[in-house]
């Protein structure tokens, strides 16, 4: 519903006539109103900071959590739909910015990683980052940047 006011007026009226006052969407409502829209960036989910070990710890107890190693490179939010008649790739930054042209190095990586699945469109969200093959290490934060920029200039 991304910059589509009558669509968003649309639906809030149809929540409204279903009784829903609370400040908090159910599943059953987010499922029914709310779809992610190829070729739309998906806004990223705010979370807040842990406060120290014990504190996570405290909050986490008794309940199933998934960690996993935090890389620091660049969000990369790409939607593919082979139906376009243009390009079939939209790559968006974390700011939702469209950085299709910026990332067209990606896309041919992301096509070629899917083109087996038979998947007529897709979005994934994930960090981008530079693996250097010859020292068998993941680059810092910024070398996607300076890739970019060298790309660019090429």
């Amino acid at each position: 519903m991304k910059n589509d006011l009558e669509k968003t007026c649309t639906v809030i009226t149809q929540i409204i006539k279903e009784g829903y006052t609370s400040t908090h969407l159910s599943p059953s409502i987010s499922q029914k109103y709310f779809q992610p829209e190829l070729g739309t960036s998906i806004a990223v989910m705010e979370c807040g900071r842990g406060k120290g070990i014990d504190h996570v710890a405290k909050e986490l107890k008794g309940k199933v959590c998934y960690i996993e190693t935090k890389y620091d490179g660049e969000r990369l939010q790409a939607h593919y739909d082979s139906s376009s008649s243009l390009d079939p790739f939209k790559i968006f930054s974390k700011s939702g910015r469209n950085s299709t042209f910026n990332r067209r190095l990606c896309q041919q990586q992301l096509f070629n990683s899917f083109q087996d699945s038979n998947l007529k469109s897709f979005i994934i969200e994930g960090e981008l980052l530079v693996y250097n093959e010859i020292n068998n290490m993941i680059e810092p934060f910024g070398t996607v940047q300076d890739l970019g920029r060298k790309e660019f200039r090429e």
